[in-house]
C-alpha cells in the first residue's frame, strides 16, 4: 500500500539523553565541549529515531502524522511504540477538513504495531475526497515522557556512538600502523527494536459499520483550517 511521508508534527519536551550523562560517558570534566557533544547526541539521536530509519521508532513521546488516501483498510500506523490517538481528520469530496469524533475510533495493538478499529455504532466515511492525502491521523509515539523513560539500550548505543565520535573525528582510525575500522556494538544494541518494512506488512480491511453515513451528523464535524 502507498503511504506518505510520515511527518513530525510536535517534537518531543526531552531528548533520550542528557548532557550530563553524556559527559560523565567521555569524561568530559569541562564545558569546553558541551556544544561538540551535544551534536554528537543529537546526530545519534537522528540516526536511531524516526520512519526513515530501520527502526521506525520514537523513544521520547512525540507526536506524528501519518497520511491514508482512504479509511478502506485500516495499516499499522508507522511509528512505534503507538501511545494514542491525537486527532483524525480527513478531506471530504466538498474539500472541507472533517474532525472525526473520539467516541468513533479506538487504539488496537498487536505485535506489529499500533491500528485503527471502529466502533460499531458508527459508519466509516464515504465521502472521502480521492486525494493521497486525504485521512491525517496525528499520533503520540514514544515509550515515554522523559529522557529514562527510553530503553536502556537504546541510551546505551547513543552514550557508544558519542564516546566514538569524541574520540575519534574519523570512520577509520590508524592502531600501530594499520587501519582500524571502528567497532560497531550499536547494531548489537539495536537489532532487537528493528521494524523493517512496516508498508510491506498486510492492513486490516475495514466493512462499513454502524447505521451511518456520509450524512451522520455524528460521524465528524468540520474544523477551521487556520
Amino acid at each position: 500500500m502507498h503511504r506518505l511521508q510520515t511527518v513530525l508534527v510536535e517534537p518531543p519536551e526531552h531528548a533520550p539523553w542528557t548532557l550530563a550523562n553524556l559527559k560523565q560517558h567521555v569524561v568530559a570534566e569541562t564545558s569546553e565541549d558541551d556544544a561538540l557533544i551535544t551534536g554528537y547526541a543529537q546526530t545519534a539521536e537522528e540516526v536511531l529515531t524516526g520512519p526513515d530509519t530501520i527502526y521506525q521508532r520514537a523513544w521520547v513521546h512525540s507526536t506524528w502524522r501519518d497520511f491514508w488516501p482512504d479509511f478502506s483498510r485500516s495499516p499499522v500506523l508507522r511509528l512505534a511504540p503507538v501511545h494514542s490517538v491525537a486527532r483524525i481528520t480527513y478531506i471530504n469530496t466538498a474539500g472541507v477538513e472533517m474532525l472525526i469524533r473520539p467516541a468513533a475510533y479506538y487504539l488496537v495493538q498487536d505485535v506489529m504495531g499500533g491500528r485503527l478499529g471502529w466502533s460499531d455504532a458508527y459508519a466509516i466515511p464515504r465521502d472521502v475526497a480521492r486525494r493521497p492525502d486525504a485521512v491525517r491521523i496525528d499520533y503520540v509515539a514514544g515509550y515515554g515522557p522523559m529522557a529514562a523513560d527510553a530503553p536502556k539500550r537504546v541510551q546505551q548505543s547513543i552514550r557508544m556512538l558519542v564516546g566514538h565520535w569524541y574520540r575519534h573525528r574519523e570512520e577509520v582510525v590508524i592502531a600501530a600502523g594499520t587501519p582500524v575500522v571502528l567497532p560497531k556494538a550499536v547494531q548489537f544494541l539495536m537489532e532487537p527494536l528493528r521494524r523493517i518494512g512496516v508498508e510491506a506488512w498486510d492492513s486490516v480491511s475495514v466493512p462499513a459499520l454502524g447505521p451511518g453515513g456520509s450524512a451522520d451528523p455524528v460521524l465528524g464535524e468540520a474544523i477551521d483550517l487556520e
